[in-house]
């Protein structure tokens, strides 16, 4: 192993030792169930704007959204003559 220092907010690791080696692989998978926590908390935050009629996504290229419904919008009919070339 190479002498290579790794240095954070909490002080410098050395890859050579097995120790620093063992805590930055620690903190790497601490760091992974942190993502994968905060990841899980906006999935249910989305679900949770679903539920209650609260979600808005985008619409595809070609619809408007006025008030609260969508409609097609001045590329209708684009849109026309590419659906009619779709089996």
């Amino acid at each position: 192993m190479s002498r290579t220092l790794i240095m954070d907010e909490d002080g410098v690791y050395d890859t050579a030792s097995f120790n620093d080696r063992m805590l930055l692989g620690l903190k790497g998978t601490m760091s992974e169930a942190e993502l994968h926590i905060l990841k899980s908390r906006l999935q249910g935050g989305i679900l949770n704007k679903a539920r209650r009629g609260e979600l808005v996504l985008p619409l595809p290229i070609g619809r408007e959204r006025p008030a609260k419904a969508f409609s097609l919008g001045r590329e209708a009919d684009i849109i026309g003559r590419v659906s009619s070339r779709l089996p």
